[in-house]
């Protein structure tokens, strides 16, 4: 089905009507079952292990029961499109031995879920030669397989809270955003802004260091946008499984002009063949204001590259002077009935 859609474009219906989905830039295989499958439900993983399944993905099979407790238990639409990304990865598959999908699931709500990402692949997203580092290599390959206990007993104290099944109250288990990403998901899917659903999975996947780092350098473009007539901005960039993005964030003083910040992202966008772009508009208080998403990669013109080429643009080598943010995220401690239970991510 997913090779139909990719090259076809579309669908078929059961009652013969064409379903277009030219549009759809996320393909992800998801079987749904009635019943509780148990230890069965991660047995494409050993499917992928063995070498039966060698695609990069792995279609995620799932019970209709974890399905709805997951729904419930997820605050925004984008953590749940990044916890797809992360679940179906082949290196996951291969690397994690579990018997309950929503152990799986509280691995990633409390940070983890996540591997070292192939540093070949990090480098075939960017639009420089880079070295591979031999410490990125070896990293990558030492990494050691997981064995994931129990990790849902915060869930089901939740969850038995909530059906009122226990008289002691529990919090939600929540996946923790810094604010600035919560205050981006919160307003554009409330908004359903262009881009609101992939960019925000792209925020979701970094690091709590990456996230809390672009939330200090925005605030020191805020700061210095006060009492000024032109905004002040940062340009970050990241590669995922979905491919590489871009982000612009600027700080807008009152009064100040934008119209030429559309024209730069774009600029920006195809100097560094980012797969999407957006750009982020926010008041001096730190407030957002605005956006502009680009959801699809520019085509490649030598009439392009020639005005990119005298384009007032900070270099590739500028821009990439380090490896992009880690998507890597500090687990928090839990505790189940079978021991203490922390996981490395």
């Amino acid at each position: 089905m997913t090779n139909l859609i990719r090259t076809n474009q579309g669908v078929w219906s059961v009652g013969g009507e064409w379903i277009e989905l030219a549009s759809v830039r996320e393909i992800h295989s998801i079987i749904v079952m009635l019943d509780d499958m148990g230890p069965l439900s991660l047995s494409m993983n050993e499917l992928a292990h063995k070498g039966i399944i060698d695609t990069d993905e792995v279609p995620w099979i799932v019970s209709l029961h974890d399905l709805i407790v997951i729904s419930r238990t997820i605050d925004h639409s984008a953590q749940f499109l990044e916890y797809l990304r992360r679940r179906r990865s082949r290196k996951l598959a291969t690397m994690v031995n579990g018997v309950d999908e929503l152990d799986m699931f509280m691995w990633f709500v409390n940070g983890g879920m996540y591997f070292e990402p192939d540093p070949r692949d990090v480098a075939a997203q960017l639009p420089i030669d880079r070295p591979i580092k031999a410490s990125d290599l070896r990293r990558y390959e030492e990494q050691s397989p997981v064995r994931l206990g129990t990790l849902t007993d915060p869930l089901d104290a939740w969850f038995y809270s909530r059906e009122g099944l226990s008289d002691t109250q529990a919090p939600k288990p929540i996946r923790q955003e810094e604010p600035w990403v919560e205050q981006y998901l919160t307003a554009s899917e409330s908004a359903k802004s262009p881009g609101w659903l992939r960019f925000g999975a792209d925020l979701v996947g970094l690091s709590d260091s990456a996230q809390r780092d672009i939330e200090k350098n925005l605030k020191e473009q805020c700061h210095q946008a006060r009492g000024g007539d032109v905004e002040r901005s940062l340009t970050t960039h990241g590669t995922t499984s979905a491919g590489p993005w871009l982000l612009t964030a600027a700080a807008v003083p009152e009064g100040a002009s934008i119209d030429h910040l559309p024209g730069y992202i774009d600029a920006k966008q195809y100097q560094t063949r980012s797969s999407r772009s957006m750009l982020l508009l926010y008041e001096t208080d730190g407030s957002l204001s605005g956006s502009r998403y680009r959801g699809e990669p520019q085509r490649r013109t030598a009439d392009r590259d020639a005005a990119i080429e005298v384009t007032p643009l900070r270099s590739l080598a500028a821009t990439f002077n380090k490896v992009p943010p880690s998507a890597r995220r500090s687990t928090r401690q839990l505790r189940g009935q079978r021991g203490k239970k922390n996981r490395r991510r």
